[in-house]
């Protein structure tokens, strides 16, 4: 037991010792402020984006259920059917032919 401590004591073990300590400390301050930052940064920009998504994909859903209950939905009744006021249905007109002028 006498020669651990013998070797604790040596000059370069206290050099080496004091080093690690200090590279430790010195790596625990880092990894916080770079913790801090990071999780800083995430809640200013990512929480927002986020939160601008969901909202954007609930809008896409009611709209997709809107357009479906749209294109479920009845077609509304015909009116006037077999009613002597029906227009005529107009003539398409070729390459070539002109439609008729409105006099």
């Amino acid at each position: 037991m006498g020669a651990a401590m013998s070797i604790v004591e040596h000059p370069k073990a206290k050099k080496a010792k004091n080093r690690m300590t200090k590279l430790v400390s010195t790596a625990w301050w880092l990894g916080g402020n770079v913790l801090w930052t990071v999780a800083t940064g995430f809640l200013v920009l990512g929480v927002p984006v986020f939160a601008e998504y969901e909202r954007e994909c609930q809008l896409f859903e009611q709209m997709a259920q809107a357009q479906s209950a749209q294109m479920n939905a009845q077609p509304p009744a015909l009116r006037g059917c077999g009613s002597a006021t029906q227009s005529q249905p107009l003539a398409p007109t070729g390459i070539g032919q002109h439609a008729a002028a409105p006099a």
